[in-house]
């Protein structure tokens, strides 16, 4: 398998993680498959990631992670009963095969629950799930610039605050969110230096056509 653009995860670093189903398939149809996706990722994933940012569109997903700490990961692993987790935790393999394992283990229930709605067969996804680390060329604020925008890239919505699948409006109102909002706005100086940037024409790199 090509590792182009499947950085290693390692503890304490930011990450944009994105994939895309097959030619020709939407994963997402209705409402409810999107919030579905939403609590499937976070009951494998919200113990080891810390999300940012994301975005659903019909054919694929963006997320904008940073990998938990080494002790918060190896606190919240115990409670996996997996063989990539053991081997995690007796030192036969590194954590990003843990990581790995939780991606496959996660989108195989997935695809074989769409398939079996869908009366289909064979992969769901592309194959691996992309990962890229953010540097000094790749900034926390550009990447979540992107991933908002990326509705009107895909020309869904003209507005980023009418795709109603994302993080965006989590960050710019009230609603209840598990999202780290207060610490985001920080970076941003401000609910609306965080909105003005979402205005501004997109300067970062592109990962996912």
């Amino acid at each position: 398998m090509s590792r182009k653009n499947r950085d290693i995860f390692y503890p304490n670093q930011l990450y944009h993680v994105y994939n895309k189903v097959v030619t020709g398939t939407d994963l997402f149809i209705e409402a409810k498959d999107y919030w579905n996706f939403m609590e499937r990722y976070g009951k494998y994933f919200s113990p080891y990631f810390e999300t940012y940012a994301y975005c659903l569109i019909p054919n694929h997903f963006h997320f904008l992670i940073k990998v938990r700490s080494e002790k918060e990961i190896k606190a919240a692993i115990v409670n996996e009963d997996t063989i990539a987790a053991n081997n995690y935790l007796s030192g036969t393999s590194d954590l990003n095969a843990f990581i790995e394992n939780q991606f496959s283990r996660c989108f195989s229930g997935i695809s074989m629950k769409y398939n079996n709605m869908h009366n289909r067969v064979g992969p769901l996804f592309k194959q691996g799930i992309k990962r890229v680390a953010l540097n000094k060329y790749r900034t926390f604020e550009q990447q979540m610039h992107y991933i908002h925008l990326n509705p009107t890239h895909h020309f869904l919505v003209t507005k980023i605050e009418d795709w109603p699948y994302s993080s965006y409006i989590s960050y710019i109102s009230d609603v209840k969110t598990q999202l780290p909002r207060l610490e985001v706005l920080d970076k941003f100086e401000g609910v609306e230096n965080f909105i003005s940037f979402h205005k501004t024409p997109y300067l970062g790199k592109i990962d996912f056509e």
